[in-house]
């Protein structure tokens, strides 16, 4: 017979907040959950289908400004000649 685990378990094994496990449950992402009255029960293999399911994504690369081309000397020249006609 599998064994079925209360929500504060469930919060207590994975470390994760109640809130994070009913948005898990509403979207479907742990399987066999059974609700009795206004409680929840999780069963083993819905943890461990949970925890195979997820995956490390790789992280989005940070934003790096890209870098102008600096004027180089002749066009500083040029640009404060324009300026003084």
């Amino acid at each position: 017979m599998e064994q079925y685990y209360t929500l504060q378990e469930v919060m207590a094994r994975l470390n994760i907040s109640r809130d994070t496990i009913m948005g898990l449950i509403r979207k479907g992402k742990i399987p066999g959950t059974i609700k009795l009255s206004n409680v929840f029960r999780i069963p083993e293999s819905g943890i461990q289908r949970f925890l195979e399911a997820q995956t490390v994504q790789p992280r989005k690369p940070f934003y790096v400004p890209r870098q102008r081309n600096r004027p180089t000397a002749r066009r500083r020249a040029r640009r404060t000649q324009v300026g003084r006609r």
